[in-house]
């Protein structure tokens, strides 16, 4: 089981739209919350996926329509 952490940055203003991570054939699905500024970052833990050994493809994308800008994204982190 993996903790997933999305370390992004959303200006307030963008904030709130929302997004859908799959991977392993799992689904996390949430809100964009603004951090305050497009420089201020943040690792916000999105939830968690139970995986099996091998190697997986992960995928990150809007759910929906896109108001202003999605967020910047720095990485996807599993713990």
């Amino acid at each position: 089981v993996y903790a997933v952490y999305l370390d992004m940055a959303c200006d307030d203003a963008s904030a709130g739209n929302e997004w859908l991570l799959e991977c392993g054939g799992q689904r996390l699905t949430g809100r964009v919350e603004g951090t305050g500024d497009w420089n201020v970052y943040r690792r916000v833990k999105v939830g968690e996926l139970n995986l099996k050994a091998g190697q997986h493809r992960l995928g990150l994308r809007a759910s929906g329509p896109i108001q202003g800008a999605m967020l910047d994204l720095k990485g996807v982190v599993l713990i």
